[in-house]
């Protein structure tokens, strides 16, 4: 096999660059499809080897160049836009140039290109002109890539190739975001396999979203979601050896059926819609008319989805073309023999025998030989029938690809103006693409910009083997198979050289690239080796992994078994979880923590001692059972109260038997751990500790101390001075973090600031992380989030445009309803049931001791109710999901009098919609809610005042809100 890596000079390579920089700087992404099913995003780029397409991506700092017989599509979200005045020249073999027409003669016809420059075509390959005007404006062409249809169960159901989507079996669905207008113009052609049995509905509503499905590499549009035919504009449907055309609004409908020949197999027809007035009329590829039908629709509106439903063997969707339409119906010009059609529907009955471009005129002669003219400009529309013998070689001029041999070199590439050349790809010039094309004479030429879309050839493809680890780079835009290839001696910091599947080149990954690589299952149980370069004598960052990490013997000596201070060594006791930042995880004894950071022991690494901003969590004990945190628990342990918002925890203490604390670290010896709450320093045994986690993360303090302009200056100041970092994980999911050095033998090495010099084998590991930010992918990937958010402001609080604020207290929906039965056990074990109020009016007050606000409101609302005075209102204070003993820490120090009832499951907190505290809830004699305040401060004490009195008065809650306005 010849060998086709392209490796570019730098000048030519910069040239290139700048060239397609300029060309798509505006453009949005392609997709690029392989036929092994990986994608990649990115812009198109001209190669200077033939039957290669260049492919940039963000990804890489090199253009990928890729065989085109591996590609399935390139296709994106631009489409063919030009509007022109000129016509369309269709070719035998499918080749459609659009342009103006400059010479016709008996052997050669020349078209002028706005994408192609002069086109010079084969006159006896010549089938049709089509004015473009006629056509309407195309806003979708296809089907040209799977990004357009979104597939419905599983994606094996379904192929694509070659430009058809195929159902291969019964049930197989999609749905395509095909873009149709109100009233459009469908250039429709199906074909299958046995007897054919399928429903095609235009004009449908968009799909429900699909529930969020794992990623798989490769299979992205896959959807699980049920998709109900709540009706479209026009179906099709297969009644046995006949086409139904069927509009249905309600109970009306009308149907035309089209009996298709005997032992038919495929069909192209054309498809006039207007999806308001309901009308649809069928015209065969030809131009005669076949059948009409129309049911209108009162409240018809225009929906641009379609849907494929398969009912038999096999059904392919071969072309789908959009066209807006103007709502005039064309006459019905079928004819066996040639003809030429004017822009007054008037038919001549012949062929066109030249073309002056001086005056315009076309020459027309007529079956009986006599000759007549015809503008170009009034031509509308031509139908040429070949004669025998005509069509069958292409002429010298041009390139015969039909041969089996090169069939899968053939390729359909589409243009901005609605062109489109059926043929093979040439080696660029000048950085332009350069086609060829049967009935075309030499080489078309354009710039890379004006192609929307490439098709590639339905033959399968087997590119030669990768020369490393097989694997596959995964993110939101890519999943590309390929390999790490050797790259002994790095030029800079371009180490990770990719090379893809069915790529005649390498690239450098970005250095600004994020993502992973996943490898298939280890065939042996690799290690990652570490190797320090120097002894470590102090904390300096630097260690040695024992292979630890990975398990198995490592390498190098380990830390001596005798006593060091008199405290045994980690070999010597039980050793728990130590996690850093860089997502790297030891088993370690924690000796000691200070001001400075953490000392310990690890058999998995010489390192003695690591500062605090490079620490995630450790373990300290084992947990008393199981511990968990749903997602109510998890949002109030990551919520920090408005009173803390500049002096908000630190760390995250979790005790043994599933308590936890927050609070800053001050110290951790071999008995005591202490940490101060609250300006308060506490002692705590550290046999009661299980796990200690660092709360790095404080968006609102970082977003103040970067400012509000200068947010993404800061950010791109902050990731240019990180280093570009790897992470690989075992399948036990244990991890290293270093800086790649070099790629030998399928071995990565590498230098880690924690660990020291590391070696990884890329067969012995299931995934490797690369970017700036892989330390903080790693520690995600532990499923676990300990990111502080800042309390927001209650709603009663945040101002309207005017200045004024809403009405506090009645906005709730709970407000006027009967108010939810609360059965608990006060904080002193006795029974409380809610109902045995009924009579008095109730004030509910949710609180939890770790809410600085409710610890400020709950006395001042206990004050204001026992001034009051009056003995049929009753204050109950309802703590959410506090143990008893902090509970009644918190009433003693707030000298309460209320009564305390203990809300254990956060099951009331539900009842009352309590999502955010300090929440009042004031409930009057008859049993329902007149008020619900959420929040503290001086403002709501006024407001509740206000309201209680009035409630306590007999007053109803529109009148409490008067005199609330009123003051």
């Amino acid at each position: 096999m010849r060998n086709r890596l392209f490796v570019p000079g730098f000048i030519s390579f910069l040239l290139l660059c700048l060239y397609t920089v300029a060309a798509t700087a505006d453009a949005p992404p392609l997709r690029l499809w392989l036929k092994d099913g990986s994608y990649l995003d990115g812009f198109l780029q001209a190669s200077e080897q033939e039957d290669l397409v260049g492919f940039r991506s963000h990804l890489f700092r090199q253009p990928l160049h890729f065989d085109v017989r591996a590609i399935r599509s390139v296709a994106g979200d631009i489409s063919s836009n030009d509007q022109l005045s000129d016509h369309f020249y269709l070719l035998e073999g499918g080749t459609r140039i659009a342009g103006r027409l400059k010479q016709w003669n008996d052997n050669h016809i020349v078209i002028e290109s706005p994408s192609l420059g002069e086109v010079r075509m084969q006159r006896d390959l010549l089938r049709s002109i089509e004015a473009s005007e006629d056509g309407g404006k195309r806003v979708y062409s296809g089907p040209r890539s799977l990004d357009d249809w979104q597939l419905i169960g599983d994606q094996d159901n379904w192929r694509f190739a070659a430009g058809s989507l195929t159902a291969l079996n019964k049930g197989a669905r999609a749905v395509g975001d095909v873009s149709m207008p109100d009233k459009f113009r469908l250039s429709l052609a199906m074909s299958w396999e046995g007897r054919a049995d399928f429903v095609l509905s235009l004009g449908c509503n968009q799909p429900p979203q699909p529930k969020q499905q794992p990623q798989v590499p490769g299979r992205r549009r896959v959807a699980v979601v049920n998709v109900p035919n709540d009706g479209a504009a026009v179906r099709l449907e297969m009644w046995d050896a006949q086409l139904a055309v069927v509009r249905e609004i309600g109970n009306l409908a009308d149907i035309a059926v089209l009996p298709l020949d005997d032992g038919i197999s495929r069909f192209e027809m054309s498809f006039y819609v207007d999806q308001v007035a309901g009308l649809v009329a069928v015209y065969s590829s030809r131009g005669r008319l076949l059948e009409k039908i129309q049911v209108a629709d009162d409240k018809g509106k225009p929906r641009k989805y379609a849907m494929l439903e398969n009912h038999g063997k096999q059904v392919s969707l071969d072309r789908f073309d959009v066209f807006s339409w103007d709502g005039h119906l064309p006459s019905s010009t079928e004819y066996p023999e040639s003809y030429v059609l004017d822009t007054s529907e008037k038919v001549f009955r012949g062929d066109i025998q030249g073309f002056d471009p001086q005056t315009g005129m076309l020459q027309l002669q007529d079956q009986q030989g006599e000759a007549t003219e015809l503008a170009l400009s009034q031509l509308r529309r031509v139908v040429i029938t070949p004669a025998a013998g005509e069509g069958v070689d292409p002429e010298p001029g041009g390139q015969d690809t039909t041969d089996a041999a090169d069939r899968s070199r053939l390729i359909e590439v589409e243009f901005a103006d609605s062109s489109r050349v059926i043929g093979t790809m040439a080696a660029s010039a000048a950085g332009n693409f350069v086609f060829r094309a049967p009935g075309v004479a030499g080489d078309m030429t354009c710039e890379v910009g004006r192609v929307v879309a490439i098709i590639g050839s339905e033959t399968r493809f087997t590119a030669e083997d990768l020369p490393g680890v097989a694997g596959t780079i995964s993110g939101d835009s890519v999943s590309l198979k390929g390999c790490l290839i050797d790259n002994p001696n790095p030029q800079g910091d371009a180490v990770l050289i990719w090379r893809p599947w069915a790529s005649a080149t390498a690239s450098p990954l970005s250095a600004s690239a994020g993502g992973v690589i996943r490898y298939p299952k280890p065939k042996r149980n690799t290690q990652v080796r570490v190797k320090p370069a120097v002894p470590i004598q102090q904390p300096s960052g630097l260690g040695e992994l024992l292979g630890g990490i990975f398990g198995g013997p490592g390498v190098g000596a380990k830390p001596p078994a005798a006593k060091q201070d008199g405290k045994p060594a980690a070999s010597n006791t039980k050793t728990f979880e130590i996690v850093f930042r860089t997502g790297d995880t030891v088993d370690g004894v924690v000796d000691q923590i200070d001001d400075q950071g953490v000392k310990f022991q690890s058999d998995e690494t010489t390192t003695k001692f690591v500062a605090h901003e490079k620490m995630d969590s450790l373990v300290l004990n084992t947990t008393v059972g199981r511990v968990n945190f749903d997602d109510d628990k998890m949002k109030r342990l990551m919520t920090v109260p408005r009173s803390m918002k500049n002096d908000p925890p630190t760390h995250l203490f979790l005790a043994r038997t599933g308590d936890y604390l927050r609070g800053r670290l001050l110290s951790v010896d071999d008995e005591t751990v202490r940490v101060e709450v609250r300006l308060e320093v506490k002692e705590i045994p550290r046999s009661k500790i299980a796990r200690i986690i660092w709360l790095h993360d404080r968006p609102w303090l970082e977003k103040e101390a970067k400012g509000e302009a200068g947010d993404q200056e800061a950010e791109q100041s902050e990731n240019a001075d990180k280093l570009f970092l790897v992470h690989a994980v075992r399948p036990d999911k244990r991890g290293v973090t270093f800086q790649p050095k070099k790629v030998v033998d399928g071995k990565l090495t590498g230098e880690s600031e924690l660990l020291g010099e590391c070696s990884v084998s890329l067969d012995g590991i299931e995934s490797l992380l690369f970017g700036k930010d892989v330390g903080l992918v790693a520690l995600k990937m532990r499923k676990e989030s300990w990111q502080l958010s800042l309390a927001t402001l209650p709603k009663a609080y945040q101002e309207t445009a005017d200045g004024e604020g809403p009405a506090m207290g009645l906005q709730s929906p709970l407000v006027g309803r009967e108010a939810p039965g609360i059965q608990l056990d006060t904080i002193d074990g006795d029974a409380f049931d809610l109902d045995q109020l009924r009579g008095k009016v109730v004030v509910l007050d949710f609180w939890a001791s770790w809410c600085g606000p409710c610890i400020q409101t709950m006395p001042e609302v206990d004050r204001i109710v026992e001034e009051l005075g009056d003995e049929d209102v009753r204050l109950v204070a309802v703590n959410l999901q506090d143990s008893i003993e902090r509970a009644r820490l918190a009433v003693e120090r707030m000298q309460l009098q209320a009564t305390v009832i203990m809300d254990v499951d956060g099951e009331a907190g539900r009842y009352y919609d309590a999502r955010a505290i300090p929440q009042t809830v004031i409930i009057g004699r008859d049993g329902k809610i007149t008020h619900l305040f959420v929040g503290g401060g001086s403002k709501f004490l006024d407001q509740f005042a206000t309201a209680l009195k009035g409630v306590v008065a007999g007053e109803d809650a529109a009148a409490a809100a008067g005199e609330k306005e009123s003051s």
